[in-house]
C-alpha cells in the first residue's frame, strides 16, 4: 500500500511542527502551508490525498482556501478537515458550507487526529474500490 500525502496549513509555526511530528509518526508523508493562498499553490503542484487546515490565518483563511478548492474540478474531491481554537454553530456552518468534511477544535489530541485521518482515508480508499471506471477508463 502506498503512503498518503497530508498536507498541513497553519500559521503558528510550533503547531504546525508538533502536527507535522504526529502525523509523519503515523506513517504519512508530510507537506506543509503557512496560510490558504499557499495551501492552493501547493495543492496544485502536487494533490495531496487529505488537507487539514486552519481557519483562522493570515490573507486567504481555511474557509476560503476549502471553498476555492472544492470549486475547481482538479481539486475538489480532495478531503479537508478544517481546526480551529473557535468552533461554534456558525463555524460549524461555515465548515460545512464550504466542503469540510470535519471542523475540529484546538488543542487538538494527535491520537485522535491520526485515527480520524486514517478513517476519513481508510473509508475513501473503500469507496473508490466500488466506484465503476468511468466511460474510457480501463478497469
Amino acid at each position: 500500500m502506498s503512503r498518503y500525502r497530508i498536507l498541513i496549513v497553519d500559521d503558528e509555526p510550533d503547531l504546525l511542527a508538533a502536527l507535522v511530528r504526529s502525523v509523519k509518526a503515523a506513517g504519512f508523508d508530510v507537506s506543509t502551508a503557512r496560510d490558504g493562498e499557499s495551501a492552493i499553490v501547493e495543492v496544485a503542484k502536487r494533490a495531496p490525498d487529505l488537507i487539514l487546515s486552519d481557519v483562522i490565518m493570515p490573507g486567504v483563511n481555511g474557509f476560503q482556501a476549502t471553498r476555492r478548492l472544492k470549486e475547481n474540478e482538479a481539486s475538489a474531491g480532495i478531503p479537508v478537515m478544517l481546526m480551529s481554537g473557535k468552533v461554534g454553530p456558525a463555524d460549524r456552518f461555515w465548515a460545512e458550507e464550504v466542503g469540510a468534511i470535519a471542523l475540529l477544535k484546538k488543542p487538538l489530541d494527535t491520537r485522535d487526529l491520526v485515527q480520524r485521518i486514517e478513517d476519513v482515508l481508510k473509508s475513501r480508499a473503500r469507496l473508490e474500490a466500488r466506484t465503476p471506471p468511468r466511460e474510457g477508463e480501463t478497469p
